[in-house]
């Protein structure tokens, strides 16, 4: 069993590099973990795991600190126990009003080791498993305010998956005559040869030896995945739809940059991606214009840290050493910069330094996600106003903080009919599905001269 859930998560190591954990069902729990992203090889702990269920993770984290130590304590699969009973889960989300739920915990006795959320969640679910699977399901649905797909495993061997009410974070099951998968992305099937199906919004999956059995615990179906996912997180060959892959979507945002600023498009000599999740939609932009794509910044291979999961010390460093120019290519050209989106404006700070340092002429950001201009607080790391570049800045003002010529944002009308479904977009829009998250976003706001960190972590 574990090698399936080792390429699964080998498959999904770009939605998590802080930390990694496989744990397997076989006379108890047996897991291993570790700090940074999943190994190119099978854990040596992990190698001699027998047993036919199990659960891994890879760690983005959007709670909890970033100590080492801590981050080993926090990394998951997360096991709890209470009353005899043991459960372990792995869980892709965030709890908005997590400190009322540490508080109602601790009320109740229990000790609480690690600092980020999933602990809560799993010490939910099992303090309410007397009632049963389904009922305590139903509890945290009706308790929690944020997001959260999540896997299961009891010490009973019963394995389960459950995503949230409004479906805010991705998850697919498939299954064959041997092997049943759940997952946040449709790749981490491929890669075992399963077909794919999506979790329904507010169901609860239970694996059995006679199959899987789904049954809808809360929500509509109708679902508001998070944008942000169609724009930087998920795989390019991932179907979040279940049908459409990624990459065309992010062609088709491309294509409507160029239609939307057509002055600037036609200005321009070259497409330039940043790498790599805007590699697709500069491809979209270079079939609209007809103007070339080129090459002219290089990632580095083997730095394979994402700068955006990074912690805030160590993002500069890793921003420093990601990139290369290619200074014949970019000198004297006027660039079409592209990329996914601009969240803090740091990556691209650098980037456009280091292409006026290569004699561009011009450079012309283009961002396939509108202009971010409030926080999250559903599992992307933005939890504060004051971090965003968008905030009460302009365009023109973007612009000249990033050091870049014009600055071009995606309309939220272009991005949602290129998407095709209803998707999550609070931190462009202000509007938020939940009610302890709009809360937050107003105490966010007050908190905006003198920020103390995570506000979701802070809130009294």
């Amino acid at each position: 069993m574990i090698q399936p859930i080792y390429w699964s998560l080998i498959s999904l190591n770009h939605r998590g590099q802080q930390s990694y954990g496989l744990l397997v069902h076989h006379d108890g729990f047996k897991g291993v973990k570790g700090l940074g992203p999943l190994p190119e090889s099978l854990p040596r702990g992990a190698r001699r795991f027998i047993g036919d269920r199990g659960i891994g993770h890879v760690r983005y984290v959007t709670s909890g600190g970033y100590m080492r130590r801590q981050m080993l304590v926090d990394a998951q699969p997360c096991v709890v126990e209470h009353s005899g009973r043991r459960l372990a889960i792995a869980y892709n989300g965030n709890v908005a009003n997590s400190v009322e739920f540490r508080r109602s915990l601790e009320r109740r006795g229990i000790e609480l080791h690690c600092t980020s959320d999933a602990e809560l969640i799993a010490y939910e679910i099992l303090l309410s498993l007397g009632e049963g699977l389904a009922r305590a399901a139903l509890r945290l649905a009706s308790r929690v305010d944020g997001a959260y797909s999540l896997v299961g495993l009891m010490d009973d061997g019963t394995l389960f998956a459950l995503r949230d009410p409004i479906g805010l974070k991705p998850l697919f099951y498939g299954s064959s005559s041997t092997l049943t998968m759940i997952a946040s992305e449709t790749v981490a099937l491929d890669i075992n040869s399963l077909d794919s199906s999506p979790v329904a919004p507010g169901e609860l999956l239970v694996v059995s030896n006679g199959g899987v059995i789904r049954r809808r615990i809360a929500g509509s179906g109708q679902g508001s995945i998070c944008a942000f996912e169609y724009a930087y997180f998920a795989r390019p060959d991932s179907r979040l739809d279940g049908w459409r892959y990624v990459y065309e979507v992010r062609r088709e945002l491309g294509r409507r940059l160029a239609r939307r600023h057509p002055e600037v498009a036609r200005r321009v000599d070259i497409v330039v991606p940043v790498p790599e999740t805007a590699v697709d939609a500069a491809y979209g932009f270079h079939e609209e214009t007809g103007k070339p794509m080129e090459p002219v910044i290089v990632r580095h291979r083997f730095v394979r840290h994402r700068a955006f999961m990074a912690s805030p010390t160590s993002r500069a460093e890793i921003l420093s050493k990601k990139y290369n120019i290619v200074t014949r290519r970019a000198s004297g050209r006027r660039i079409a910069l592209m990329d996914d989106s601009i969240v803090r404006g740091d990556t691209l700070k650098i980037i456009i330094s280091m292409l006026r340092k290569a004699g561009s002429k011009e450079v012309h950001v283009f961002s396939t996600f509108p202009e971010i201009v409030s926080p999250c607080f559903y599992g992307v790391d933005m939890a504060t106003y004051s971090e965003l570049i968008g905030f009460n800045r302009s365009e023109k003002e973007v612009a000249r903080i990033l050091g870049a010529d014009t600055v071009n944002y995606q309309t939220v009308e272009d991005f949602l009919d290129a998407v095709g479904n209803d998707v999550c977009m609070a931190c462009v829009t202000g509007r938020y599905p939940t009610p302890y998250a709009s809360k937050l976003a107003r105490r966010a706001l007050e908190c905006t001269s003198s920020p103390r960190g995570r506000i979701a972590e802070v809130m009294e």
